[in-house]
């Protein structure tokens, strides 16, 4: 899945235009008549030449990762055209250009996220639907499934408001894990995603149990974090004390 911080980008462009729009560059419309051919550059020696060459090259690879179809030697174009007092567009027509494909980044992004929301969610509807027809699997709901890998020692099951003391790791469908304790912590389940909650005041002390949720009973469709939007969470999950 492809990451990308649209609020990063977006903040860029409001900034440039925000800086073409107050004039802090000069107003002086001269039209550059050379284009820029790097073929023909020797490799730079001078720490300031060599510098130079590692800035566009990093500031470069950013843009390369984060938009697509931008076209790097425009971007040495217009820096080349800045240093030498000429430029192809007024500051005027600079902003109007930085808010439309800020604009069409928008566009872009949100459909990008709704594809994945969409996907998302099928695959998790679908997987909850066959795991449901397993007989060692136990449907809390329609959303939240659990399948016993250890049984407990006791009897007493926590309420929705306790605190336990819980092992566990959570993952993705992919086998990705996002989160682990690693040791014992105490949680209050209160406090925790309705899935998880639900699931720990079926179990008993000692008990192990590996979990699926359904993004509406975990982390919705806008994600959290490393968490996509709209995906299905798996935990596996030890009980180890009821503390209250």
């Amino acid at each position: 899945m492809r990451r990308c911080s649209v609020a990063v980008i977006l903040l860029s462009f409001l900034s440039l235009a925000a800086c073409f729009a107050s004039g802090t560059a000069e107003t002086t419309v001269t039209v550059s008549s050379s284009a820029v051919n790097t073929d023909s550059l020797a490799a730079p020696e001078s720490l300031q030449d060599r510098f130079a060459y590692v800035f566009g090259y990093q500031m470069s690879a950013s843009l390369d990762h984060n938009f697509d179809g931008v076209n790097t030697i425009y971007i040495a174009m217009g820096a080349s055209d800045y240093t030498n007092g000429t430029q192809l567009y007024t500051q005027e027509e600079m902003a109007q250009i930085a808010m439309e494909y800020q604009s069409e980044v928008y566009r872009k992004a949100e459909e990008m996220i709704t594809q994945l929301m969409q996907e998302n969610l099928s695959q998790a509807e679908a997987f909850l639907a066959s795991n449901a027809e397993r007989s060692d699997v136990v449907s809390v709901s329609g959303q939240v499934q659990y399948e016993v890998l250890r049984q407990g020692t006791g009897s007493d099951h926590p309420g929705s408001g306790d605190s336990v003391t819980v092992i566990y790791q959570m993952s993705t469908m992919d086998g990705s894990v996002t989160e682990s304790s690693g040791i014992g912590v105490q949680v209050n389940l209160a406090d925790t995603i309705p899935g998880f909650s639900a699931v720990v005041t079926q179990m008993t002390e000692g008990e192990r149990v590996r979990a699926w949720i359904h993004p509406s009973q975990a982390y919705g469709q806008f994600g959290n974090g490393n968490i996509g939007p709209n995906q299905l969470m798996i935990f596996d999950i030890e009980l180890i004390s009821i503390d209250r």
